[in-house]
């Protein structure tokens, strides 16, 4: 069995300040370790950081240009409608003025009806003119105010379609008038 002995070990005494600089060795070159890896991260971290402002300013940066964008369009879209809808008013309205035209066409027609009834009677009054003037004969054919032939009985006060004389003619004992 071993005592234990109070008194100094030499090997002990000897020991003890080689172990002594030795860990404040170690310390001192973690230490240094640390300050060095300190100054790499903080430099790192400075790297990073501008990274990160440079990103930023140009995530900013897009972002301004795509709302700009997105303003324009927007813009764009809005001019575009309201050129449709000045076109849009523009057809409502021809289509109004068309859909006002609708119900004169009645008009129209009894327009152009009298029009032609009157050409015929003008046309018969002279006739019936040429026919009692002496020897003055010619072939002029009665028509409408288009040109085209009068065919038939003349509309309104004539009854018979043998029958062109005037009221005068027949007072005055002139046999009626054959217009063709």
């Amino acid at each position: 069995m071993r005592t234990i002995s109070t008194a100094p070990s030499s090997s002990r005494v000897s020991a003890t300040p080689f172990l002594s600089g030795w860990y404040k060795g170690v310390l001192f070159v973690a230490g240094q370790k640390a300050v060095a890896e300190e100054q790499l991260s903080t430099a790192a971290a400075e790297t990073l950081e501008g990274q990160r402002a440079e990103r930023s300013r140009a995530a900013d940066s897009a972002r301004r240009h795509r709302d700009e964008y997105a303003r324009l369009a927007a813009q764009f879209r809005v001019e575009d409608a309201k050129e449709a809808l000045e076109y849009a008013a523009a057809r409502m309205e021809e289509a109004a003025v068309g859909e006002g035209a609708w119900p004169a066409i009645p008009d129209l027609q009894a327009l152009e009806t009298a029009q032609g009834d009157l050409t015929a009677r003008r046309t018969a009054i002279a006739g019936a003119a040429e026919g009692t003037a002496p020897k003055r004969r010619s072939r002029r054919v009665p028509s409408h105010a288009d040109g085209t032939p009068l065919v038939g009985p003349l509309p309104g006060s004539f009854s018979s379609s043998r029958s062109v004389a005037t009221r005068s003619d027949l007072l005055r004992g002139a046999a009626p008038l054959d217009p063709c």
